[in-house]
């Protein structure tokens, strides 16, 4: 049951990201290649990981604040972790 609701948590959160990314990531690449880009990135910031698919990581984007805020939003989602969220929404 917890295993369920972690992997739903995860699926959930990084689906969002990935939307979110894909908007601005879609005008520099073809639509397959900026899917890609868009969940590869989501699923780094969501697990903190710092890996980039860009040579200047993500300096290209430094200017656009949906990628910004996204990026931010999954790296402190990610980091505050299942049990908290839970714990928060529960009330």
């Amino acid at each position: 049951m917890v295993a369920k609701a972690v992997l739903w948590f995860t699926f959930v959160s990084e689906f969002l990201g990935t939307l979110f990314l894909f908007i601005p990531v879609f005008s520099r690449f073809c639509s397959g290649n900026s899917l890609y880009h868009a969940v590869y990135n989501a699923i780094s910031a969501f697990n903190n990981c710092g890996y980039s698919l860009f040579s200047d990581n993500l300096m290209g984007y430094q200017g656009d604040l949906i990628v910004n805020f996204t990026i931010m939003g999954l790296i402190v989602h990610g980091g505050i972790g299942f049990i908290v969220q839970y714990e928060v929404l529960r009330g």
